[in-house]
């Protein structure tokens, strides 16, 4: 594994650039029928259009040996997306005796398009990136081609949910239910023709259960699943344009809450099943492929509270063990899941030495994590935070002034994702202010 270089440099090259535009409308309404029901619209739009987006094939830049050497094709593409979302609904409560109702019905559905690049260029035409991450990237014989788009993908989904918070005594129970149809449609961007689709539809149960047997103590356990209606594979990949099969998200919880002297103790035991979707190399071609089942199981650790007069505590400790399950010819089971640390912490020290003014100090550890099917593995990092805020006021408005530091040692390391690599940021000095209006 190289090491990380340094975060502070440019790593862009002449030619690199990236240019887009878009928009975002929401509408969100709230209207009571009476003191016990209410009904709610939420609505929205976005769209974006990928002007112009030169960088490298797959939107990564490789690293060829040890040495950190980069040598790669460069992409140009141009992507729109549209999505529309609209959700009716009602709320209320309902007692029966003792027992206490929070019942909630809903209607929603979705629509989403992508328009894709007809001339997509991701090959040695468009140029190429050389150089080394320790002394600088240069582009060769770059240019920006001309490049229409085309649909790429449709896909709508429609559900109906229901949920019912059932209150008695000491005890919560949560009731939910969502039952969901879609439908995804893929098209060949230059004849506009269907080349595939996938229809699914699916029942996804949430149900949670909180018993406090005294005022210090609450235990509880839940369960929620999600439905993934099938990934549409981005324009980076190879197989752009394929449909993975859709799959279903399950997890699992149980734990405890514990509150007493101003502190707040939280322990949790987790456990998640989702699809295995992994990158796959094909001589230089990447495929997004589905690959059985990627499971986390883990233990958090939270608390936090009042040290002393003047001084708060928070801190939180993860461990997370992350396996690959049911892949084909069983090649990876039982592997960590590429880029999942074990072990992740925090802990965040405030000082308020009076009203107005506060100073807060945060480090966080990031275990090591396995990239590539643990042939390769990420070094473990600590980073650290310092601010300070500062309550006043403009004009009789209150305003809140933060001035923050991150990663103030200007750390340099690699962050996994996948079996990608992320370079840390640099030291960053943050101003804001915050308008009570």
């Amino acid at each position: 594994m190289p090491s990380a270089p340094e975060a502070s440099k440019n790593y862009g090259f002449d030619g690199l650039a990236k240019e887009s535009e878009g928009y975002i409308i929401a509408l969100n309404h709230e209207q009571k029928m009476n003191a016990d029901w209410k009904w709610f619209l939420n609505a929205g739009m976005n769209s974006n259009k990928l002007q112009r987006n030169i960088i490298g094939a797959s939107s990564n830049f490789v690293i060829i040996n040890d040495k950190g050497d980069i040598s790669n094709n460069l992409m140009s593409t141009q992507t729109v997306t549209k999505n529309y979302y609209a959700q009716l609904g009602i709320n209320g409560n309902i007692k029966t005796g003792a027992v206490n109702h929070d019942v909630t019905l809903a209607l929603d559905k979705a629509w989403h398009s992508i328009e894709g690049a007809k001339n997509m260029y991701n090959n040695g035409s468009m140029g190429s990136v050389s150089g080394n991450i320790y002394s600088g990237l240069q582009g060769n014989n770059v240019w920006y081609p001309s490049i229409e788009t085309g649909l790429s993908s449709k896909d709508q989904y429609w559900g109906i949910s229901l949920a019912d918070t059932v209150k008695y005594k000491k005890a919560q129970l949560l009731l939910g239910v969502h039952k969901h149809n879609a439908s995804v449609d893929s098209y060949n961007k230059i004849t506009g023709r269907v080349t595939q689709t996938v229809g699914s539809d699916a029942l996804c149960p949430t149900y949670g259960f909180v018993y406090q047997p005294d005022e210090h103590t609450s235990l509880y356990a839940s369960h929620s699943e999600n439905f993934d209606k099938g990934t549409i594979v981005a324009s980076k990949y190879a197989n752009a344009g394929e449909v993975l099969n859709p799959a279903k998200t399950k997890q699992n919880e149980i734990g405890f809450k514990y509150a007493n002297a101003g502190f707040l103790t939280s322990l949790g035991i987790f456990n998640i099943k989702q699809a295995n979707n992994i990158d796959v190399y094909k001589g230089s071609d990447m495929y997004l492929q589905q690959d059985g089942e990627q499971e986390y199981q883990g233990i958090e650790l939270s608390v936090n509270g009042k040290l002393a007069d003047k001084w708060n505590f928070m801190g939180g400790l993860m461990y997370l063990d992350a396996t690959q399950n049911k892949t084909q010819n069983g090649t990876n089971d039982g592997k960590t899941v590429n880029g999942a640390a074990k072990w992740n912490a925090v802990a965040v020290l405030e000082y308020n030495p009076d009203e107005k003014f506060s100073i807060v100090g945060r480090a966080m550890y990031t275990g090591k994590a396995d990239i590539y099917n643990e042939q390769l593995q990420t070094p473990s990092y600590m980073t650290y935070d310092l601010g300070v805020n500062y309550k006043t006021a403009f004009n009789k408005t209150p305003v809140t002034l933060t001035a923050m530091c991150y990663n103030l040692t200007d750390k340099n390391y690699w962050t996994a994702y996948g079996n990608n690599l992320i370079l840390s940021s640099p030291r960053t000095l943050m101003l804001s202010a915050t308008f009570d209006i």
